[in-house]
């Protein structure tokens, strides 16, 4: 039966991009076993909701979002009986697990596209016929550049694919797909998934009169929310949680999926799609917490470059216009400032594995680009480099691998970069990471759903929420908070040396230097 209290509501998630996190076999590639030894290491580090992305059966033409199998592991990542080892561990530690779902297409080698030449599984895809000139029926574009629609010459019709031709998009009009759904949703609760990720969920439904819009779902929220709801129902039952992954900016529709028994959470994109411009920084945090007190909060994920990368660029001050080192330390210090901020909001913040580390975006060279946007647009847009090799260690191959080569090249990271040396840094960013979800925790108590915005000027950001109030100072200079402390005690500051980890009262003459940030309590 479900608690009382949903226990996201004081969880701190972490995305785990699998082929690139823990390889357990030499093959190259990371796996289910692999993130199995490192759960000590996420648990330490204050975790407590495991983000992993899609591990099913997959032709890997699309990620892993190229399902061709539902209701397994695809071999380069393990087996089932290596997911339920998993999830018993994760549990034994008190942590939960919740895994991607791709809901929007299939792989075209999924059976029921291979067989969607028989009546039974013709409508689990959208057909349509040719435009009169023998074209594809509208002008709609794929993410991935080029016609959204591809002829099938056997049957004369166009199939429809928001992504590359090898992803053919499910009918969700057909019920026979929501049943089929229904059923991948229980089959995984019952193995004791704590629930989904569920991609591109404002993407399941299409208009059945194809207009020649590339707003293709705009019209189609309330037969989204519907299916939202349907999942719903099936999540409760098992006290799982159901967060969507939209790319829709707008709080007032990105909400609209989380009404009247929609999705418990999902995630806004706001401070991934940023350069951590701090008046843009306020605002956004304002409204987003003010529209809803569900979100997931991201600084990075993993199809866009990684913060700290979009921070050094957005404050880079040489006259090459290449980051210098202090710009890189300045990026690190505005994602620790902005992630205190996000801790102390209600909602689910997550960081993207490797985020703790303060990792910039590797490059990657043209001949080694497995992503298809990176292919199909010949390298100008590509989003492996925020996805090579976790560093563990300071070693040829970080200690993600025993093999010479990984799926990704190694990303030419520095040894201060890895894992191993910043735990024996207590300033590093893994630190002062650590110091801050292990704060978030202590506090869950002292916080509420009510926020009330400090009226702030030069680059001060500050809230309070509950017990605690939080102050970040994204400019480039000290200067003192924008309210009296005496009354307060700090518990958290980005800038403060494990050694003096304990509650301490803040002088109301306190200033915060350049990207310090700190959480007071009552």
């Amino acid at each position: 039966m479900p608690n009382d209290r949903p226990w996201w509501l004081d969880a701190v998630g972490y995305e785990v991009y699998v082929p690139s996190f823990q390889d357990s076999d030499g093959d190259g590639w990371g796996d289910l076993p692999g993130l199995h030894q490192r759960l000590d290491y996420l648990h330490d580090l204050g975790v407590s909701v495991l983000w992993i992305s899609a591990f099913f059966p997959s032709p890997m033409r699309g990620h892993g979002n190229d399902v061709a199998d539902y209701r397994d592991v695809d071999a380069r990542y393990g087996t089932l009986a290596d997911v339920d080892a998993l999830l018993d561990a994760a549990h034994t530690r008190g942590m939960h697990v919740v895994a991607d779902l791709v809901v929007t297409h299939t792989s075209n080698e999924h059976p029921w596209f291979a067989n969607a030449r028989d009546a039974r599984y013709r409508d689990y895809y959208i057909w349509h016929d040719p435009a009169p000139d023998g074209g594809p029926p509208n002008n709609w574009l794929s993410h991935t550049g080029g016609p959204a629609w591809t002829l099938d010459r056997g049957t004369g019709q166009y199939y429809l694919h928001l992504n590359t031709p090898h992803q053919p998009d499910l009918n969700w009009a057909n019920p026979a797909v929501a049943e089929e759904f229904d059923q991948i949703l229980r089959f995984w609760l019952d193995r004791g998934l704590d629930g989904f990720r569920i991609d591109a969920a404002h993407f399941t439904t299409k208009h059945a009169d194809l207009p020649g819009d590339p707003l293709l779902d705009a019209d189609q929220v309330p037969e989204t929310a519907a299916i939202h709801r349907r999942w719903r129902r099936i999540a409760d039952a098992y006290d799982a949680l159901l967060v969507g992954e939209m790319g829709v900016l707008e709080l007032d529709r990105l909400t609209t999926y989380m009404h009247d028994g929609g999705l418990h959470s999902a995630f806004w994109f706001g401070l991934a799609e940023a350069d951590g411009e701090p008046s843009l920084v306020a605002d956004m945090l304002r409204a987003a917490s003010t529209a809803s007190p569900h979100l997931s909060w991201t600084q990075s994920r993993h199809g866009r470059p990684r913060a700290v990368s979009r921070y050094t660029a957005a404050i880079t001050t040489s006259d090459t216009g290449a980051p210098a080192r202090e710009d890189t330390a300045e990026g690190r210090r505005r994602v620790l400032a902005i992630a205190t901020l996000t801790m102390g909001l209600p909602g689910i913040p997550s960081l993207y594995y490797g985020e703790e580390l303060g990792l910039t975006d590797a490059v990657i060279p043209a001949s080694k680009h497995h992503d298809s946007l990176a292919r199909t647009t010949g390298g100008a847009m590509s989003r492996e480099g925020a996805r090579t090799p976790m560093p563990w260690e300071p070693s040829a191959t970080l200690g993600f691998t025993t093999a010479e080569r990984a799926r990704l090249p190694f990303g030419s990271r520095d040894p201060s970069d890895t894992v191993a040396a910043q735990r024996l840094d207590p300033a590093s960013c893994w630190s002062v990471t650590r110091r801050l979800l292990h704060a978030r925790r202590r506090l869950a108590q002292l916080r509420d759903h009510s926020v009330e915005w400090f009226e702030t000027t030069n680059e001060m950001i500050a809230y309070r929420s509950g017990r605690i109030a939080v102050i970040a100072n994204l400019s480039g200079h000290a200067q003192p908070p924008p309210f009296d402390t005496s009354a307060w005690t700090c518990v958290f500051d980005t800038d403060q040396p494990p050694v003096l980890d304990s509650p301490a009262p803040l002088s109301p003459l306190h200033k915060l230097s350049a990207g310090q940030a700190v959480i007071l309590s009552k």
